[in-house]
């Protein structure tokens, strides 16, 4: 990835994440924005894209994609079903009428989205295999950046990097957004992917910036160099 398309997937990723706050702000009035049936369309990156262009021109003009974009902008917004957020639902008490002595309707349903892993995961296992999955992306996103930079490093070389502590933090950043760029063409790995958000520093990871991210590249870039033409 260069800096255009780091500043790309940065700019689809923060609009859908800003649409799906537009929309959890106004189910609060018109619930059936978060209907199942739109609920439904977000599971799927194709769908979540026939639902983008049909109400394409409801989305506010700040957010919208160009056209070419769609594709990418939609698997990101239903992918954060899949990484970060979960439907909630609530039913409201009776409210009691102390005049009339009698109670009154119950009210609607509320729903609403919020931030979650899908699963809520917690056991021992659980963060283990996340762990594990975690791990592994961070692997195959440093065996690409190497592939890409002419290295070819193997196995033990990549996990040698990977386990070296002055380099999480790079190449955590790294993997995150190489997960993006994957994101926006095909599946999330779920939960793996909320892990390496989680991992990052908070205020940070909520400015990532172009910037940061081909920092964190070329120290990422430097070591492997610097690790596969070591005398062994």
């Amino acid at each position: 990835m260069n800096r255009e398309d780091i500043e790309r997937i940065l700019r689809l990723q923060n609009s859908a994440y800003e649409l799906l706050l537009w929309l959890n702000k106004r189910a609060e009035t018109e619930q059936e924005i978060l209907s199942d049936q739109n609920l439904e369309k977000w599971r799927f990156g194709e769908s979540c894209e026939a639902w983008v262009r049909d109400i394409y021109g409801m989305i506010p003009q700040a957010l919208r994609p160009a056209d070419d974009e769609i594709p990418a902008f939609a698997r990101l917004f239903s992918s954060f079903f899949q990484t970060s957020f979960r439907l909630v639902e609530s039913v409201p008490t009776r409210v009691y009428d102390v005049w009339a002595g009698d109670r009154g309707p119950f009210g609607s349903c509320n729903r609403k989205v919020m931030p979650s892993p899908p699963s809520g995961k917690k056991t021992p296992k659980g963060k283990e295999k996340v762990g594990k999955s975690a791990r592994e992306l961070r692997l195959i996103a440093l065996e690409e950046l190497a592939i890409e930079n002419d290295f070819l490093p193997g196995r033990a070389e990549l996990e040698a990097l990977e386990q070296d502590s002055s380099l999480l933090p790079a190449l955590t950043l790294w993997t995150y957004v190489h997960e993006l760029n994957r994101r926006a063409h095909f599946a999330s790995q779920g939960e793996a992917v909320r892990s390496l958000w989680v991992a990052m520093d908070k205020k940070e990871r909520e400015k990532i910036n172009a910037d940061q991210v081909i920092k964190a590249r070329d120290g990422l870039v430097a070591a492997l160099k610097a690790k596969l033409n070591s005398p062994t």
